[in-house]
């Protein structure tokens, strides 16, 4: 048989429903264990050990930076002692009387002076000095050094044949011409200085401290085994030579932890070789555990998805039990809304596959049942639509000929071919059994056809209005037979009993996406209660009343074509009699 199926006994343990959550969970737990061991273990030494390293990069940096602006006041220095007006000057003091020219070109000097200074961060100021006619010239003024600046200048150059000064304003830097390394003082023709002053570096170090927790910067020079403060961004720390030692100044680069008013701090160095100066950067702890802090948010979140996975977990288990009931609830209600052709399908469990096969067996059964059902349901209705083909009223017939052979007998022959014409197109399209189908044109010309034959017959007593059709809706294709049998149920019953003025509408009409075709007429009318036991006629799938297979087999075959929206209802007519209205849904088909 069709729905047969043959079941065999699936018994591995393997997949048994407690064996699989068992898996799943173990799994998870396992997972998550490793997965927190291994976060703990390998990421606080790695982040402890980064943020150091970052600290140490960011001295590193800022070192580099200081040393290039340092490098870029050389450059300055070197430019303005390769100018020829610069060399030539001691021997046009001594030479020339002060011309137009000569101011000029010692304006130049000045100009050039002054743009190569403000174009420095902490630059202070450039000097020339001449030592043999004993002038100095700076940005903005040209003096004679009187003996105690001259013997001072001549001190520091002495002592410092490094060509960089330590004074108490700051560091000097210092040149000479000519270009002699161990030239005294009075044998240079020009010297050259740049003074980097004490307040113009902190102001430069302030630039990078932005905020409380921005790292504080201090700049130290060594000068025989001894650090001198020569800035820094906070006044408390112009001393760190009591948490440096000796071998901390050896190394140059390093890093600590030290504890500085009632803060702790990690300061980190970073040695210059180029010009013996060593920068340092005290960081706030507190900024530096910030990313820990973060760490600490991290793990606490994980935590909480530990939580959420537990409890996914659990929702797991519950829906590898829920899911397959709530499959077969919804099949099972696809089939009792009447879709037979559902099935379970497989499952991975053998719990529920063992299920799932007997209701696919016993699905298939009912299937087959209600299939030969309907065939035989739609081989009656086949049959009822021939008995409708070949049932003509006999009244009718013998009243159409009746009236035919008067006709004749009074030598109205253009009537009797008329009317014979007329019969004959009737009948013809009446036995036509090879379509079950129509055009809406065809429909409503037989419907005027059967008219034609009536009015003859009822004279002046009956008056038909047929409404126009859209003409989009002309070539549409619907079942034959659905209009002529309510115009011949209006003759019948509704104005059967009309002596005059009797009247019957034919309308078709387009509402949203429907097409309403409606035959009223003003005759007797049916009581309420008449009008629900037709309707409830119609309603019922298996009416067998004789006084209504015409009216039920129009509704079913509407509604079998053009679905369950669409159909035959019966009511009272606002002219009085009753109402037939054919409701045909467009996307049903046609």
């Amino acid at each position: 048989m069709k729905g047969e199926i043959i079941i065999e006994k699936i018994g591995n343990p393997f997949k048994s429903l407690l064996f699989t959550m068992l898996c799943i969970s173990l799994s998870s737990i396992i997972a998550l264990i490793v997965f927190v061991c291994f976060i703990y273990v390998s990421s606080i030494n790695k982040i402890e050990d980064t943020l150091v390293d970052n600290k140490l990069i960011e001295t590193q940096s800022f070192t580099k930076l200081f040393e290039h602006h340092i490098e870029k006041i050389h450059d300055e220095m070197y430019d303005l002692m390769s100018s020829d007006t610069l060399i030539s000057l001691p021997i046009k003091f001594q030479t020339q009387s002060p011309t137009t020219r000569f101011a000029y070109e010692i304006d130049i000097l000045q100009s050039s002076m002054k743009s190569k200074q403000n174009s420095h961060t902490f630059l202070d100021s450039f000097k020339v000095i001449f030592p043999k006619i004993k002038k100095e010239l700076s940005v903005n003024s040209i003096k004679t050094i009187n003996n105690k600046d001259e013997l001072e200048l001549i001190k520091l150059i002495r002592t410092n044949k490094e060509k960089i000064v330590f004074t108490d304003d700051g560091l000097m830097f210092w040149m000479n011409y000519p270009y002699q390394y161990n030239i005294e003082y009075e044998e240079s023709s020009v010297i050259l200085t740049s003074l980097v002053g004490k307040a113009s570096i902190t102001k430069y170090l302030n630039t990078f401290h932005t905020s409380e927790s921005s790292p504080h910067y201090a700049v130290y020079i060594n000068i025989g085994g001894t650090n001198h403060y020569l800035g820094g961004t906070s006044t408390e720390i112009n001393d760190l030579n009591e948490f440096i030692s000796k071998e901390d100044m050896e190394k140059g680069i390093f890093h600590k932890l030290i504890s500085f008013k009632d803060e702790n701090y990690l300061l980190t160095s970073y040695f210059s070789d180029l010009y013996g100066m060593t920068f340092y950067q005290l960081t706030p702890h507190n900024a530096i555990l910030t990313p820990l802090e973060s760490y600490n948010k991290t793990v606490i979140i994980f935590f909480a998805i530990i939580i959420i996975l537990t409890l996914i977990t659990t929702l797991i288990v519950y829906l590898m039990i829920y899911r397959p009931l709530a499959h077969a609830q919804k099949k099972v209600s696809l089939i009792e809304s009447g879709d037979l052709s559902v099935r379970m399908g497989q499952s991975w469990y053998v719990e529920f596959q063992h299920l799932y096969q007997k209701f696919d067996s016993m699905s298939d059964h009912i299937q087959d049942l209600v299939e030969n059902e309907y065939e035989l349901k739609i081989l009656s209705t086949k049959a009822e639509l021939k008995q409708l083909q070949y049932q003509i009223s006999p009244h009718f017939l013998y009243n159409t000929y009746f009236i035919l052979c008067g006709l004749l007998q009074e030598e109205e022959v253009e009537q009797a071919i008329k009317l014979s014409d007329t019969m004959g197109r009737f009948l013809r399209y009446m036995t036509n059994s090879h379509n079950e189908h129509a055009l809406l044109s065809e429909e409503m010309e037989h419907a005027r056809v059967y008219t034609e034959i009536q009015q003859i017959r009822y004279s002046n007593r009956v008056e038909t209005q047929f409404g126009e059709c859209p003409n989009e809706y002309l070539n549409f294709n619907v079942p034959r037979l659905i209009i002529q049998p309510l115009i011949e149920n209006a003759f019948e019953h509704g104005i059967k009993n009309v002596r005059q003025g009797g009247l019957i509408k034919i309308n078709c009409t387009v509402s949203n996406d429907y097409l309403v075709i409606t035959v009223e007429d003003n005759g007797e009318g049916l009581s309420d209660e008449k009008l629900e036991k037709l309707n409830n006629i119609l309603r019922d799938s298996n009416q067998t009343n004789a006084n209504g297979i015409a009216l039920h087999n129009i509704h079913y075959r509407l509604k079998m074509t053009f679905g369950d929206l669409s159909g035959l209802k019966i009511s009272k007519s606002e002219l009085g009699g009753i109402c037939c209205t054919l409701t045909i849904e467009k996307k049903g088909g046609f």
